[in-house]
């Protein structure tokens, strides 16, 4: 499993996350840390999924 390298996220940044057994596209929408929320959308749903993480478990966009 590819990891991110050890760079700053903020904001609006695009990034992949693992759910489940899957990789989705997923946007940061805040900071905390080495915590990081997101927002992705999953297929078949009305609203976006939101998503807590920490840094490392962030993987390449």
């Amino acid at each position: 499993m590819a990891k991110t390298k050890n760079t700053e996220v903020k904001p609006g940044d695009p990034v992949r996350v693992r759910w489940s057994l899957y990789v989705m596209d997923a946007v940061v929408t805040s900071v905390s840390g080495d915590n990081v929320h997101v927002t992705f959308s999953v297929e078949g749903s009305d609203e976006p999924v939101n998503g807590l993480y920490r840094k490392s478990e962030l993987l390449a966009a």
